[in-house]
């Protein structure tokens, strides 16, 4: 059985556990059967026993809302996605992730409407991970990407042109803007796609 690193940052803070995985996300993992340690913020993390790297959604990042929590969970996942693509491993990022990741290739985020806890069709470009013409999905952000930087190939783009799908066509990211671990209408078919992705 595969094994992932799940990012984001589990620490304590003045007896606060900052945390924004969900078990949604572990019961998805569980369904395709791909088994999940967290990386815990000052533990050490034996890189080479994972198969990839999983970064979450939940919360925003550093340049959107300027805490000292999104500056240190930035900070550590970059670290990670560094080493992961060093080990030429795979990453999946999902919402938070996935524009964490546009940023390290040069994207700019924007801010947008109609995309929280809204069902959206996406349309699917040719890809070697879905065989159908579109997917529809339940969107959780207030900030898109438009463009992505041309390393990366897309996949799906919802009606008013935000990215929701994409893949690096070298490294092995797949990023995803909704959150395939909660409820979408195309829960089968996004399920088959992360199973042969990871």
């Amino acid at each position: 059985m595969k094994k992932y690193l799940v990012a984001p940052i589990l620490y304590k803070k003045k007896n606060e556990i900052f945390q924004s995985v969900s078990l949604k996300l572990n019961k998805l993992l569980k369904e395709i059967n791909i088994d999940f340690e967290y990386y815990i913020y000052g533990k050490k993390t034996r890189i080479k026993k994972f198969d990839g790297l999983i970064l979450c959604g939940g919360g925003d990042i550093f340049t959107i809302k300027k805490n000292l929590l999104n500056k240190l969970r930035d900070n550590e996942e970059k670290k990670l996605i560094k080493l992961f693509l060093l080990k030429k491993k795979k990453i999946l990022s999902i919402c938070r992730g996935f524009q964490l990741i546009s940023q390290i290739y040069g994207s700019k985020l924007i801010k947008i409407s109609n995309h929280v806890n809204k069902k959206s069709n996406v349309h699917i470009y040719k890809n070697k991970y879905l065989d159908v013409k579109k997917i529809n999905v339940t969107c959780y952000h207030n900030y898109g990407i438009k463009h992505l930087s041309k390393e990366f190939s897309i996949i799906g783009k919802t009606k008013d042109n935000n990215i929701e799908l994409a893949i690096h066509q070298k490294d092995k990211i797949l990023g995803t803007m909704f959150h395939p671990e909660r409820k979408n209408v195309s829960d089968k078919i996004i399920k088959k796609m992360l199973k042969d992705f990871l």
